[in-house]
C-alpha cells in the first residue's frame, strides 16, 4: 500500500501477507508531504510475519534520500509481528519502525504490540524489537501506556551474532 496521505483504519482483525514492501510513503512519484496514518482500533489485531518481519513501518525518506516529513503512529489495537528462519536469512521484527530524517517522530501505544522472533540460523541470532522510532535532526518521542512484549529465540548455537530482544529503541 503507498500511501499518499490519508489513513489505513484496521476495524476487523486481519492478517497481511508476506511481502517485501507492505505499506509506504517512500515511492516513485512521493513527496515531503506525502503521509499515511495508521489506526489500529482497541480490540483489533494486525498480524504480519515472514523471516523479516515489521507491523508498521512509517518512513520518510531513507538512508539515501532525505525525509522531510513528520511520522505520528498511534496504535490502541493489537500489533502482533512474528519472524521465523530456518535458513541462511537472519530473523528480524519490528512491532513499529518509523523514520524520518529531519521531521518529528510521535509513536503513541495504548494497545499492544506483540513481537517474536525465532531462528534455527547458526550464523546471526534472531532480532525482535517492539518499537524503533528514529529522526536524524528532529524530535523523537515515544508514549507508551500500553504493553510492549518482545522475545527473540536462538534454537542452535550462534556463531557469530547475538540473540537480542528490544522493547523501545529511539534515536534522535
Amino acid at each position: 500500500v503507498r500511501f499518499n496521505g490519508g489513513t489505513f483504519r484496521v476495524t476487523a482483525n486481519m492478517t497481511v501477507p508476506n511481502s517485501t514492501n507492505k505499506f509506504t510513503t517512500s515511492f516513485t512519484g512521493a513527496t515531503s508531504t506525502s503521509t499515511g496514518t495508521f489506526e489500529v482500533l482497541t480490540g483489533v489485531t494486525l498480524t504480519i510475519g515472514g523471516a523479516n518481519a515489521v507491523g508498521i513501518k512509517a518512513y520518510q525518506g531513507d538512508a539515501y534520500t532525505y525525509g522531510y516529513g513528520d511520522i505520528t503512529v498511534t496504535n490502541s489495537g493489537t500489533v502482533d509481528v512474528s519472524a521465523y528462519s530456518i535458513s541462511l536469512l537472519q530473523a528480524y521484527a519490528t512491532g513499529v519502525d518509523a523514520f524520518t530524517n529531519f521531521g518529528e517522530v510521535l509513536v503513541d501505544n495504548s494497545g499492544v504490540i506483540d513481537v517474536y522472533a525465532g531462528s534455527f540460523e547458526r550464523y546471526y541470532g534472531p532480532v525482535a524489537i517492539g518499537v524503533t522510532a528514529y529522526s536524524g535532526f528532529g524530535q523523537v518521542e515515544v508514549d507508551n501506556s500500553g504493553t510492549i512484549s518482545v522475545a527473540a529465540t536462538a534454537n542452535s548455537s550462534i556463531i557469530a551474532g547475538d540473540t537480542v530482544a528490544t522493547g523501545v529503541e529511539a534515536t534522535s
